[in-house]
């Protein structure tokens, strides 16, 4: 039985070593918010490829001010993903509107201390994996 987990945990230390924890846990590209988007904008990179706009849908729940009954609120988020080891340029166009939105990359502090507990700092940083972006609010891009 001890044979078998130390076998174990010795797979797991030798297989963590070749992958950062970023990469595992997150992967190469980094889901950025985006608020405030009117309808039938399109989001494009600096090469001109259009982006797919993804949308998430929540449910919340409040209590109304006037009883005690719940309503139900449904809250669409939309974002885009983004390859997180350089910056982008993106330009979003509504209609005859066009906004362009420089997104720097970010160092997560989180992914940087346990790629630090772990061992696995390196990869991390030769891939960029632990970097995150801000979210875009289109009512302040310029």
């Amino acid at each position: 039985m001890k044979d078998s987990i130390g076998s174990i945990v010795l797979c797991i230390v030798v297989v963590s070593s070749f992958y950062g924890c970023a990469t595992i846990f997150k992967g190469y590209e980094d889901k950025v918010s985006v608020t405030h988007l009117p309808s039938n904008t399109k989001i494009y990179t600096q090469e001109n490829i259009e982006l797919p706009i993804l949308n998430t849908t929540k449910s919340k729940r409040y209590v109304k001010p006037s009883g005690g009954v719940f309503d139900s609120l449904v809250i669409v988020d939309h974002y885009i993903l983004l390859r997180s080891n350089t910056d982008h340029i993106l330009t979003l166009k509504n209609q005859d509107e066009e906004k362009r939105f420089h997104l720097y990359p970010r160092l997560s502090a989180g992914w940087f201390i346990l790629d630090v507990i772990t061992g696995t700092f390196f990869i991390d940083l030769y891939t960029g994996n632990w970097n995150h972006f801000n979210d875009i609010d289109y009512k302040f891009s310029k």
